[in-house]
């Protein structure tokens, strides 16, 4: 009896010892490690062998309007990045953090409230590897206290939107990336969206406002027709600043003011 109960717990223990093994060697560890971006920066030249930093560079090159720098940086402790200044000295033009694969991640405007902040950009691990200097020289010129045909002067021409900054907030931002005007000789404005083909053509006129501003006389606003009924949009020319022209809505609650840059072809 005493031997037949030892026979059974005997198999009965290694039954167990089975059953944990196979249960161990079944396990598979599920740990894997998070994708990274950092497979994609593993090239030997940034400039011409990441496809979309390549299109950037062969933008920058063909303009002769503005200063371009691009950096590469480490942020979020190991991960390589890309800081792009897309027009050196241009007001609030910024700086924009792109990761590896080309993702827009913040823009750097120099604000207190930096919206970069959670990218923990490593200010040591900054390195320029390109730069790219306008060939001309820019224009600065104020245009506010300029009287209407000096302002036509100035701003014809083909010019594309770079931001709008305004709104409710007063801090509202919309970044443009393929849309374009022209102002003509005969008082026509050409607006169009390359990507979307949408074109608009319209007409404009000029009106004069005196005291609009305490150091002046008078300011002329154009004031644009909006079909098929008035009220028009109007608009206060501010100035050019390094080939930036700068203006604004003067009949809105919620104004937005735009900078553009111009494109001598």
């Amino acid at each position: 009896m005493y031997r037949k109960n030892k026979i059974m717990f005997i198999s009965a223990l290694l039954l167990a010892v089975f059953f944990v093994v196979a249960s161990l060697s079944g396990c598979k560890n599920t740990d894997t490690e998070p994708p990274s971006n950092e497979s994609e920066c593993k090239v030997e030249n940034p400039l011409t062998d990441l496809d979309w930093l390549s299109q950037k560079i062969s933008k920058f090159d063909s303009d002769s309007t503005r200063t371009v720098k691009v950096s590469q940086c480490k942020y979020q402790t190991d991960k390589t990045g890309f800081l792009i200044e897309p027009c050196v000295g241009c007001p609030d033009a910024g700086t924009e953090l792109y990761d590896c694969k080309g993702n827009l991640l913040c823009v750097l405007l120099g604000e207190t409230d930096d919206p970069c902040a959670e990218y923990e950009i490593d200010a040591n691990s900054i390195s320029l590897i390109y730069q790219h200097n306008k060939t001309h020289t820019p224009v600065n010129v104020t245009l506010y206290d300029k009287d209407y045909l000096t302002i036509q002067r100035y701003i014809q021409g083909k010019w594309k939107f770079l931001f709008a900054k305004g709104g409710i907030t007063g801090n509202d931002i919309i970044y443009f990336d393929n849309l374009f005007q022209v102002f003509t000789n005969d008082n026509k404005i050409i607006r169009w969206n390359t990507v979307s083909q949408i074109r608009d053509t319209l007409s404009y006129f000029w009106q004069r406002y005196p005291k609009y501003f305490p150091d002046c006389d008078y300011v002329d606003i154009m004031c644009v027709f909006t079909p098929p009924h008035p009220p028009h949009q109007r608009f206060i020319f501010y100035m050019i600043q390094n080939d930036t022209l700068m203006y604004g809505d003067a009949n809105l609650s919620e104004p937005f003011g735009y900078n553009l840059i111009k494109i001598n072809e």
